[in-house]
């Protein structure tokens, strides 16, 4: 279902604001906003609740640190309906569902779609509050890398080139500050890096042309054979990496434990799964580890490169 509003829109509404992270709550049940509201303010965070998706879509949001809680059957368009418009509109939002209807398939949706997590009603407030955190921790890491990104010398490199007119596929563009003492230029854009994306397969030929691929669209690829070889290479310099595809079935260290291993940094970036042996159990146990989605080998090319695209997304 295709949702009306702008999506991408951060200007304020008539609202204060927030002076600590968000959580925006849309559920159709007043009794269920009130009641999360209260939970979510009582452990020091600021909520914005919707009655619809809708409602949602036509708010205009703050650009702080926030998550999204919300229910999954909804009076008009859908959670899950939402969910593909935050992705089809690049809004890097991160999601946690509740419903009181669970089943498989919807759950796989949801995750694969990008879901920090999937809680079925009715459910312990620790569970909600932990999945919320881990939301929030999210998106939090979702910023630190970008702020990096933006430095003059991010991982020691150099401030890069200056151009008005250069196409660069899928790389961010700012404009500089005016110039001033400080010697900033006025009126130009600045080209950052392009996105480092590190590629872990040990199947060389799959290897090869995942990084033709992301290297089409614009993307650096550092090619790993394994997990062992990127662990050997050093998490030291995981902050200069802005996304991780990983193959899930590998000799020695396999994909899932390597996605535990960078999870456990704070500044991790995010993780993309493929294999060509998926089932539900490992799906779930890749997503509700923290990846930021799973694909199915043979990897369509469309949809790897829309996973970078959301995974190596600024503040949206």
């Amino acid at each position: 279902m295709e949702i009306s509003g702008d999506l991408g829109d951060h200007r304020m509404n008539s609202s204060p604001t927030p002076s600590r992270e968000l959580v925006y709550v849309v559920d159709d049940d007043a009794g269920v906003r009130d009641s999360l509201s209260r939970l979510l303010r009582s452990v020091g965070m600021d909520v914005a609740v919707y009655g619809s998706v809708a409602d949602f879509a036509h708010a205009r949001r703050p650009d702080v640190c926030s998550c999204l809680l919300m229910d999954v059957r909804l009076l008009g368009a859908s959670g899950l309906d939402l969910q593909d418009q935050l992705n089809r509109d690049g809004v890097p939002l991160p999601v946690v569902f509740m419903t009181g209807f669970a089943d498989i398939p919807m759950t796989v949706r949801a995750m694969k779609g990008g879901a920090v997590d999937f809680l079925a009603k009715p459910f312990r407030e620790q569970d909600l509050l932990d999945a919320v955190h881990q939301a929030l921790a999210r998106d939090r890491e979702r910023r630190a890398r970008w702020k990096r990104r933006r430095s003059p010398t991010w991982c020691g490199w150099p401030r890069p080139s200056i151009s008005r007119n250069a196409k660069m596929p899928l790389i961010p563009r700012y404009d500089a500050v005016p110039i001033g003492r400080d010697g900033m230029l006025h009126g130009m854009e600045i080209l950052l890096p392009a996105p480092h994306v590190a590629l872990v397969d040990d199947d060389p030929d799959v290897g090869t042309s995942l990084r033709g691929l992301l290297r089409a669209c614009g993307y650096r690829v550092s090619l790993f054979g394994g997990a062992r070889q990127l662990l050997t290479h050093g998490l030291d310099g995981i902050d200069c990496i802005d996304g991780i595809v990983s193959d899930v079935q590998m000799p020695g260290i396999d994909g899932l434990t390597l996605l535990e291993r960078v999870r456990a940094i704070a500044s991790a970036p995010p993780v993309i799964r493929m294999t060509a042996f998926a089932d539900d159990h490992v799906r779930m146990r890749a997503l509700r580890g923290g990846a930021a989605c799973f694909l199915a080998k043979p990897v369509d090319a469309e949809q790897l490169a829309e996973c970078v695209r959301l995974a190596c997304a600024g503040p949206g």
